[in-house]
Order: C-alpha cells, then sequence, then structure tokens
C-alpha cells in the first residue's frame, strides 16, 4: 500500500499539483484508508487561520515544518 499525499499551500489555500508517495510507513497501517494532505508551515508567516480545515480534512500531526491534515479527526487522539 502506498500514501499518496497531496501538497496544498496554506497561505493561499491552493493545490499546488505535487503529489508525494510513502510506501510502508507506519501511518498507512495504523490509518488505512485515511486520506493525507500535505502543507508547510512558515514560521515567520503562517497565523491560526492558515491551519484551520482544509477540503474535509483537518490537521493531526506535524514533523518539523511539514504539517499533516486528515479526513479522520481522531488520528491526533490516537497518536
Amino acid at each position: 500500500m502506498v500514501l499518496k499525499l497531496n501538497h496544498f499551500d496554506t497561505k493561499t489555500r491552493q493545490d499546488t499539483a505535487i503529489e508525494e508517495e510513502l510506501e510502508n510507513t507506519l501511518a498507512e497501517y495504523f490509518f488505512p484508508g485515511v486520506e493525507f494532505s500535505i502543507s508547510t508551515a512558515y514560521p515567520e508567516a503562517s497565523i491560526p487561520e492558515d491551519l484551520q480545515e482544509y477540503n474535509g480534512k483537518t490537521l493531526q500531526f506535524s514533523a518539523g515544518k511539514r504539517l499533516f491534515f486528515a479526513n479522520n479527526p481522531t488520528i491526533r487522539e490516537q497518536l
């Protein structure tokens, strides 16, 4: 199974047409069927409104400046 993450810009709220594929991850094992999107946090420019729901997905976790949004709102609690 492969996770396909579409990238979007948090400031413009637009898809970037970049798709990233992740293979053999814990996310695909623990959260099968969940759709993820990814974005970037801009520490000097991001505001809380930039991190709100996007296309039915909410912010669930981050890794550095990478923000992971998912259509399952319980992932954050499960982690």
